[in-house]
């Protein structure tokens, strides 16, 4: 008996391309259905009903590397699974001072994807494209008797490219004096494409008052998760 694979091949079953429709269905009635057991792609839709364009249609996207849903031809929604990173600074002690200096973070509390989110030197490689909402926690103590203004953001490093701040993600904080001069400060930024490789880090500066500022222990974090 000969394969409908080995005959197709080629001519309805395209070894490449964008997007194929192939093979008979419960639908067709009495007529039997055709076993699809290997097919070289780009894109591949399935619906839920006897309608192509009826409800429930899902898509394999092979330029985003995700599943898409289109319910009732309301709009493509990516399908996901959880990707995501939080990491916070277990050690504290860390001098902020008048120069832009990297906040410690060092102790992962959950790592979705190993592969895709890597902990090194206070920065996180992310090594899967995407949109991505990166959040972030930043807690310092003054201990002098002056008192002082940090800035706190949200760094990015593209593969080749030197670290900039990520705009619209500053946070500032106050600290009073010694005895009370702890202060936290708080920011969020999603980033509508992040590439392979990119690197993301929290940085901190004093903009007013005394020399430096020390971070506090289990006060500062990063949680990054990706959107589509």
């Amino acid at each position: 008996m000969v394969d409908l694979y080995d005959i197709w091949i080629g001519d309805v079953i395209p070894e490449s391309g964008t997007a194929i429709s192939l093979g008979r269905n419960t639908y067709d009635g009495a007529a039997p259905t055709v076993p699809v057991h290997d097919i070289h792609s780009r894109q591949l839709n399935f619906h839920d009903s006897g309608d192509p364009g009826g409800s429930g249609i899902v898509q394999y996207n092979a330029e985003k590397n995700v599943l898409q849903l289109n319910p009732g031809n309301s709009g493509v929604q990516n399908v996901t699974t959880a990707v995501c990173f939080d990491a916070y600074d277990d050690a504290g002690g860390g001098s902020i001072g008048t120069t832009v200096t990297v906040v410690n973070i060092d102790t992962e509390r959950y790592n979705s994807h190993p592969d895709v989110f890597v902990l090194a030197a206070d920065e996180v490689q992310i090594n899967m494209s995407g949109v991505y909402e990166i959040n972030y926690r930043a807690s310092a103590n003054n201990a002098t008797t002056t008192r002082t203004n940090a800035l706190w953001a949200l760094q990015r490093q593209e593969p080749g490219g030197s670290f900039a701040e990520i705009d619209g993600s500053r946070g500032y904080s106050y600290h009073r004096t010694s005895g009370n001069g702890t202060g936290s400060s708080f920011g969020k930024a999603i980033i509508s494409h992040i590439g392979v490789g990119d690197k993301i880090r929290l940085i901190g500066i004093i903009t007013a008052g005394t020399s430096s500022i020390s971070s506090i222990a289990d006060g500062s974090s990063l949680t990054i998760r990706k959107l589509g």
